[in-house]
């Protein structure tokens, strides 16, 4: 297991086939719910204090699993810190209709908080799905995502999902979302 900091609030650990097999997990069966991935977790989150002295205190801890060519799994792991009370990180991927819709729908960045949010573009199959974190109460993230849904419908598909299959549209993205439009988009 090799474990990195990428910065104050993320590592990256690498869990090769050995640690998997130890484990017994693999990239298919990761999921918190299962008692091998929960003790594979508390296995990295007491490596990661001692080893980079990273640890999660009073925030949440947000996992995200890529797998990789050779078999071994990359763990990004990102301490998010708890803001108010009634403020939580809510997460939406939407399915536009058609590319004009995607179009249309550029004036909605420019009302989100640019500091709270995080958009992503991709296509697959065809389609293009907006990702969108947003930092919020949920009464504002019900209103923002109903805004979206005047040009597109809300999607099953998750962010790993479109990251694994889909075409990442970053440099679209930002031509499409661009600050000159009054708009932003957020890595």
């Amino acid at each position: 297991m090799k474990i990195e900091q990428i910065d104050a609030n993320k590592i990256r650990v690498t869990v090769d086939s050995r640690d998997q097999a130890e484990f017994g997990v693999t990239y298919e069966s990761m999921d918190y719910s299962d008692s091998n991935t929960r003790r594979l977790c508390e296995k990295i989150m007491t490596l990661a204090r001692t080893q980079v002295g990273f640890s999660v205190g009073n925030a949440k801890l947000l996992v995200e699993a890529r797998q990789s060519c050779n078999g071994s799994v990359t763990l990004y792991l990102s301490r998010v810190p708890v803001l108010l009370e009634d403020t939580q990180l809510y997460c939406q991927t939407l399915v536009y209709r058609s590319p004009d819709y995607l179009l249309d729908s550029r004036r909605l960045f420019s009302e989100m908080d640019p500091d709270g949010t995080r958009a992503e573009m991709y296509l697959w199959e065809g389609k293009y799905y907006l990702y969108l974190e947003l930092m919020s109460t949920h009464q504002q993230a019900k209103g923002t995502v109903s805004r979206f849904l005047e040009y597109a419908e809300r999607s099953p598909l998750s962010r790993a999902f479109l990251r694994e299959h889909g075409v990442c549209l970053e440099n679209a993205a930002m031509f499409l979302l661009r600050k000159a439009d009054g708009a932003f988009i957020k890595k």
